[in-house]
């Protein structure tokens, strides 16, 4: 299992949805999606090239993207991340 670091914009970022969920939604829904994209965020640290994650070197070369819906669970983030070698 790899450590999963999230950047100071990604942790502000991650805040703020979970807020604007919260205000939109309901604190329920917060904490659904919450725990949605902390198994997105977790999948990661197993296996950064899971099935669904895309290389997206036309953004900046070693960048890939995993769009959080998991397992049934609707989701509308995607995450953005570079996975360092070992």
């Amino acid at each position: 299992m790899r450590r999963v670091l999230l950047s100071g914009e990604a942790e502000r970022d991650f805040v703020r949805i979970l807020t604007y969920t919260g205000a939109a939604f309901g604190t329920r829904q917060a904490e659904i999606y919450e725990t949605t994209l902390l198994s997105a965020i977790a999948l990661l640290g197993a296996d950064p090239e899971i099935l669904g994650s895309v290389d997206r070197d036309e953004l900046r070369p070693g960048i890939r993207s995993l769009h959080v819906a998991r397992n049934g669970r609707r989701g509308r983030h995607v995450i953005l991340y570079r996975a360092k070698s070992n």
